[in-house]
């Protein structure tokens, strides 16, 4: 990621204002460490270990390559688009017995996989082999799903929010 242009510099730090503003905390770090850590997530090297692979393996892919779901305009964070599939697709059978704790066919998880790397959709698959593969997916991130260095402002974030909740 080359240099921002002040537009963009401007737009993150009207964010990074605007949150510290609404939850009326201060957050502690600043928007040109976050700026470095997004860029140093960018420049990483390919972790090798990775075998799963949606298109393209997801552990070899910058931040920036990472297809996202932007169907919603509303929804101003856009996740990667396999993982807002495996979300949509699981809500519909969160009443399963042992979704999560069942395991799915080997087999047909293998060969789903394989599908959803040529861009198939989700539609009427066994809901233990997808609920399977997700936990794959998530097993096989090569970082952990939230950076250490976000975690401080999530918590900052996360107890405003209980605040503000329990105010009311």
């Amino acid at each position: 990621m080359g240099s921002l242009t002040c537009n963009e510099q401007c737009l993150r730090n009207l964010a990074h204002k605007t949150l510290e503003d609404l939850l009326k905390i201060k957050l502690n770090t600043s928007v040109a460490r976050l700026q470095k850590f997004v860029n140093n997530l960018n420049s990483q090297k390919p972790h090798s270990e990775c075998s799963l692979n949606f298109q393209k393996p997801f552990c070899e892919m910058k931040l920036s390559e990472v297809v996202v779901n932007n169907q919603n305009m509303d929804l101003h964070l856009h996740p990667p688009y396999i993982l807002h599939q495996f979300c949509v697709y699981l809500h519909q059978y969160l009443d399963v017995e042992g979704l999560f704790r069942i395991p799915g066919s080997s087999k047909r998880i293998n060969i789903l996989k394989e599908k959803l790397e040529c861009g198939f959709v989700l539609s009427d698959e066994n809901p233990h082999d997808v609920a399977n593969l997700f936990t794959l997916f998530l097993r096989q991130i090569p970082d952990q799903l939230i950076p250490k260095q976000f975690h401080s402002i999530i918590l900052q974030v996360m107890h405003a929010m209980q605040d503000d909740n329990q105010i009311k």
